[in-house]
């Protein structure tokens, strides 16, 4: 990869360095995979709470809050930009 050393070149400081570098990248993706579940579940309970809440009140607002103010959002739009 342009810009990273190579792991196969150098002292064997550079070696720890690269090695700290992969183990950081790990940890993150594994951090984001974290966010994403955290993500999913929050929307679906909120999803839950609003559905209840149409339920008991007898209202048919969750699909139209949904739409304007919670599917808008980048953190639950699926679409990549």
């Amino acid at each position: 990869m342009r810009g990273l050393p190579d792991p196969t070149d150098g002292s064997s400081a550079q070696h720890v360095e690269w090695t700290a570098v992969e183990e950081g990248f790990r940890l993150l993706e594994r951090d984001l995979g974290k966010l994403q579940q955290f993500i999913e579940i929050n929307a679906t309970g909120f999803r839950k709470i609003l559905k209840k809440f149409d339920k008991h009140a007898t209202s048919a607002t969750k699909e139209l809050y949904l739409s304007r103010q919670v599917d808008v959002q980048p953190v639950f739009n699926r679409q990549v930009r």
